[in-house]
């Protein structure tokens, strides 16, 4: 299959990275990063073993891209906005879009979208960032969990799974793409609106006061949100991801790299639209809505 990345930042280019280096056939939408990639190709620091693509097939434009049967979709979703340009010329009949971001809902946006198309989600639970131009550090984890949007099987995403695997990705089916996103928001939103907050990493929010007034009492708020809107989810789950978390290597989670780089916050995707489904079931969120408001104004 051949497969297109949108989006070659630390999610993009760890996942597209470690397909091309397999051997499989990829093609790479570079933005700024463009020149260094076609000068040095993509380079990959990661903690299970560093590699490079010195011939990259890199494009600075979709139009020139050739056609995808998978379009791996890396940006953040402040960025949704541009998919149906960027989308069309790769997209035909059959393709698979499997949109690898933060937040819920999106995969029906992009579906109404693109008729023609197949939409998975994919959640990546990964350390990972971009270090400089075409240059991804991955510091630890790196599980991708991807699942379907509809109820109809799909070849296409069968084969993903299999070229995954076979590229070394750990990577894992899920039949319920509601309950993967909502699970993927817990961790999200006890951490990743705090570290801008409180200017502290992961280990630091949970050794410190944040854990009590923030953290774990985000995350419930999280998981009722969850349960009321038909996710497979139960409380105890805070308390895995905050045990995972202890065991990861202490990490500044991607709003806070966002920050710390002036750009603008994934505030709505994170925050506000999981805030909005839980207040519409009737489930008091006092917490999630200090953290958005915060938030909501550091983003102006």
């Amino acid at each position: 299959m051949r497969y297109a990345v949108v989006g070659t930042g630390a999610i993009g280019g760890y996942y597209g990275g470690m397909l091309a280096n397999a051997g499989f056939d990829v093609h790479f939408l570079f933005h700024s990063d463009f020149d260094a990639a076609w000068s040095n190709g993509l380079r990959v620091n990661s903690v299970n073993g560093d590699f490079e693509i010195e011939h990259i097939n890199a494009y600075n434009s979709t139009a020139s891209m050739p056609k995808a049967d998978v379009v791996l979709v890396g940006l953040k979703t402040l960025q949704n906005r541009l998919l149906p340009e960027l989308l069309d010329p790769i997209v035909k009949d059959g393709t698979l879009i499997a949109l690898i971001q933060n937040g819920i809902g999106y995969e029906q946006e992009l579906q109404e979208e693109f008729p023609e198309a197949r939409v998975c989600g994919g959640l990546a639970f990964i350390c990972a960032e971009k270090t400089a131009p075409a240059v991804v550090s991955h510091y630890d984890y790196g599980k991708l969990t991807l699942a379907l949007h509809g109820e109809d099987s799909c070849d296409s995403f069968d084969a993903m799974i299999a070229d995954m695997e076979e590229a070394g990705i750990d990577v894992v089916r899920a039949d319920d793409l509601n309950t993967a996103r909502w699970k993927k928001l817990v961790w999200n939103t006890g951490f990743n609106g705090q570290s801008v907050l409180f200017g502290k990493n992961t280990e630091e929010l949970l050794f410190g006061r944040e854990k009590e007034m923030y953290v774990k009492p985000a995350m419930l708020e999280i998981i009722k949100a969850a349960q009321a809107n038909g996710a497979d989810v139960d409380e105890s789950f805070a308390d895995e991801m905050i045990e995972m978390t202890l065991n990861m290597k202490p990490y500044y989670p991607s709003m806070h790299v966002d920050y710390s780089h002036g750009r603008r916050l994934e505030v709505e995707a994170i925050y506000s639209r999981p805030l909005r489904l839980g207040l519409a079931k009737g489930v008091e969120m006092p917490v999630m809505e200090e953290i958005e408001k915060r938030l909501r104004k550091i983003n102006g």
